[in-house]
């Protein structure tokens, strides 16, 4: 007998409410315990160590930061559900249906109690009164040794062709890349500037469709030897985007769970932070190489599609990134999200003291490990 959605529904519950009742405290001793068949899986791993709480309980479920999740008192409802998913003799859809139902209850229960530090977890990670971080730019560098330079050779007339000026003659710089090859390299040429629209200020320029929130590219052509030239493209940042990283911080969130395959995982403040943070400079990242690559496809390319070497540079108001603070600072908070802690040390700047080189690991569930380099002024 097949029974309708409704009808299989109702025949659980009712079966939960038979099995939810009273027992002696020898009855309830003997009572196996229930088997939810899924646990909080870890979270992804971050350039960043992130706090969880120490509490304990339920054995098997934990949180990204590997944290026992203790159960809160039984209700009624969830009593029903753990009586019957317990039972041996009780059909295995029955009892599938019910460890769902148990593991959906402790796990909204764990939610709840990691909610409670939500407050102050936002507090501590927002960047303080007085101080700003801004992104302005990325710097994207493609590579073109004799296998890939027909990409180069063969992008730069149509890309110029574009060009408000026609006197630039794109001919010209195709062929300044065979000449200075030939001559062993150590020159460079500057190209036009990249615009979404005509410009005002000069006829050098280039009108093309940019990426989104990218308002300018400046590059050159370097010719470093007779075998290797190298494209180096600055990509502007749009004025509302530039302190973009600043909001994403500075908002409040909450914590939650989310379904993965074979049970959930628990989000915390701080993780949802820096997942944001991270995918918003990746996204970044990647739509610009997409557009180099669309334009003037190199060796980089081939090799990892969407990830060429970058270097983005983030200017704060007053922070020394990367320098050990005189006072230390709270676990996961701003600094170490933005990744402006000193966990690896840097590379300083021997005649502009406030130019700080770091390089950044970029890891989570759904971005690729890769490595992007922050240029720091402050």
């Amino acid at each position: 007998m097949r029974l309708p959605g409704a009808g299989l529904r109702a025949a659980f519950h009712l079966r939960a409410r038979r099995r939810a009742v009273p027992r002696s405290p020898a009855d309830a001793g003997s009572q196996p315990a229930a088997d939810d068949g899924a646990t909080l899986s870890p979270g992804p791993t971050t350039a960043s160590a992130s706090s969880a709480p120490s509490n304990t309980g339920t054995p098997g479920t934990r949180t990204d930061s590997g944290a026992s999740v203790a159960s809160e008192e039984r209700a009624p409802v969830k009593r029903g559900w753990e009586v019957l998913a317990s039972q041996r003799y009780a059909p295995p859809l029955i009892r599938r249906y019910a460890q769902r139902r148990l593991t959906g209850a402790r796990v909204q229960a764990a939610v709840r109690r990691f909610r409670r530090r939500d407050p102050d977890d936002n507090q501590k990670t927002r960047i303080p009164e007085g101080e700003q971080v801004r992104f302005p730019v990325i710097w994207l560098t493609e590579l073109y040794t004799p296998t890939t330079l027909a990409g180069l050779l063969q992008g730069l007339p149509m890309l110029l062709a574009k060009a408000y000026d026609p006197t630039l003659g794109p001919e010209a710089s195709v062929d300044w890349v065979r000449t200075s090859r030939r001559e062993g390299g150590g020159a460079f040429r500057s190209l036009p500037t990249v615009l979404p629209r005509a410009g005002a200020d000069s006829d050098y320029y280039v009108v093309d469709v940019l990426p989104p929130g990218i308002k300018a590219v400046t590059w050159g052509v370097y010719s470093l030897t007779s075998a290797v030239t190298v494209v180096t493209a600055a990509f502007q940042v749009q004025d509302e985007h530039v302190d973009e990283l600043q909001r994403i911080v500075n908002r409040d969130v909450a914590t939650r769970a989310i379904r993965q395959p074979g049970g959930y995982a628990i989000r915390l403040v701080n993780q949802q932070k820096e997942a944001d943070v991270d995918l918003w400079r990746e996204s970044l990242r990647s739509d610009a190489a997409r557009w180099l690559a669309d334009r003037l496809p190199g060796s980089f390319h081939s090799l990892i599609p969407g990830h060429l070497p970058t270097i983005e540079l983030i200017l704060t108001e007053k922070l020394r990134p990367w320098e050990p603070a005189p006072v230390p600072r709270l676990k996961d908070d701003w600094t170490e999200l933005l990744d402006l802690e000193d966990w690896e040390g840097y590379w300083q700047c021997t005649d502009l003291t406030w130019l700080r080189l770091h390089e950044r690991k970029i890891s989570g569930s759904d971005l690729p490990r890769q490595d992007a380099m922050p240029l720091s002024l402050s």
